[in-house]
């Protein structure tokens, strides 16, 4: 896994390899932008593996770009929790009777600062806390330790 370091450089880097004349990210935003603008559904999700990003940090950056983009900070988390969890499978993505119970706690309120989807206090996944690893809960800002939320 790379360090956030690791993924600022490869961001750097993309930055520098300029499309068409074109700064990708830029491109990229101003897509999601005006898919945002035309109501076309917005899921979050990275396969980062190998690209120079960790899972968890770079799920956090890409929330945090999608608020960017002109989503709200609770946009930006249904993007990452109920709108692929209806496209994924029945149960995915909410926190309801009979749904999946995979959850990340989180300090603050992200619904209004999204950098706060950072600052991970627990992960819960089928039922058992995976983090952190002693059950006792403590704050890890910028963590990877990030799983699907439904």
């Amino acid at each position: 896994m790379a360090t956030s370091q690791e993924a600022e450089a490869w961001a750097e880097e993309v930055r520098r390899r300029r499309v068409g004349g074109q700064d990708p990210l830029a491109v990229a935003m101003a897509n999601t932008a005006a898919a945002h603008r035309a109501s076309v559904a917005i899921a979050a999700g990275t396969d980062t593996e190998g690209l120079g990003m960790a899972f968890g940090q770079s799920l956090h950056r890409e929330l945090a770009l999608l608020v960017a983009a002109g989503l709200t900070p609770v946009e930006a988390l249904l993007a990452a929790t109920a709108v692929p969890g209806t496209w994924l499978e029945a149960g995915l993505g909410t926190v309801t009777a009979g749904a999946l119970a995979d959850l990340v706690l989180v300090e603050r309120r992200p619904w209004e600062q999204i950098e706060d989807v950072a600052r991970v206090k627990m992960v819960v996944q089928r039922g058992m806390v995976t983090f952190p690893m002693d059950g006792s809960p403590r704050g890890h800002e910028g963590s990877d330790h990030l799983v699907r939320t439904g």
